[in-house]
C-alpha cells in the first residue's frame, strides 16, 4: 500500500509535533536490544531511534486511520534510521498487530523479508505494510548504501478474534 504525496507531509509533521517518552525533546536514544540488529552501538552501522508516547494525538490518530486499530491497543510507537550496516535478524514481536510505513528510503538493502519472501513491493518512501508481527517471522536485509527511515507501530489486539488468522497486508 502506499501513502499519497499529501499524505505523507501531513504524516511528517504529526512526526515533528508528537510527543517522545519522557518528554526528552526531540533526543535520539540509542537501541538496547543489539541481539535483533546485525550492527553494534557507536560504529558505522548503528541505527537511531525515537520513542513516541502511546497517546491519542494526531500522529495515533493517523496511524488509525490506516490500521482500523485504537491507540489504547498500540504497544509502541517508533520512528527508526538505518544506516550502512544496519538491518535485522530474523524475529517475531511480541504484538498482534504490526505497520511499518517508509518515512524515507534512499538507500540500496533494507529489503524486509516476511515469512521468507522478499517484499518486493515495499521498498519506496511512502509505502507502509501491515502484518501480524507476533506470528509472522520477519526480518530486513543490511542497508548497503545510503539510509531508510521507517515509522513502526506495535498493538496488541483488544479482539482475538480480529486478527488471528490474518495474513500479511501490501
Amino acid at each position: 500500500m502506499k501513502l499519497t504525496k499529501e499524505q505523507l507531509t501531513e504524516l511528517i509533521s504529526y512526526i515533528d509535533e508528537a510527543t517522545l517518552i519522557d518528554d526528552r525533546d526531540r533526543e535520539i536514544q540509542k537501541h538496547k536490544q543489539s541481539d535483533l540488529y546485525y550492527s553494534k552501538r557507536h560504529i558505522p552501522g548503528e541505527h537511531d531511534y525515537w520513542h513516541y508516547k502511546r497517546i491519542k494525538n494526531n500522529l495515533t490518530d493517523f496511524i488509525g486511520s490506516l490500521t482500523n486499530r485504537n491507540v489504547e491497543d498500540m504497544t509502541a510507537l517508533h520512528r527508526i534510521k538505518y544506516y550502512t550496516g544496519d538491518g535485522n535478524k530474523p524475529h517475531t514481536d511480541q504484538s498482534d498487530y504490526t505497520i511499518v510505513i517508509i518515512l524515507n528510503s534512499d538507500c540500496k538493502g533494507g529489503q524486509l523479508i516476511l515469512n521468507d519472501i522478499p517484499q518486493l513491493d515495499f521498498n519506496q518512501t511512502g509505502d507502509y505494510i501491515m502484518y501480524n508481527g507476533g506470528l509472522e517471522r520477519h526480518s530486513v536485509t543490511p542497508i548497503t548504501e545510503g539510509t531508510r527511515e521507517v515509522l513502526v507501530a506495535w498493538y496488541k489486539n483488544s479482539n482475538r478474534n480480529d486478527i488471528s488468522n490474518t495474513k500479511s497486508i501490501i
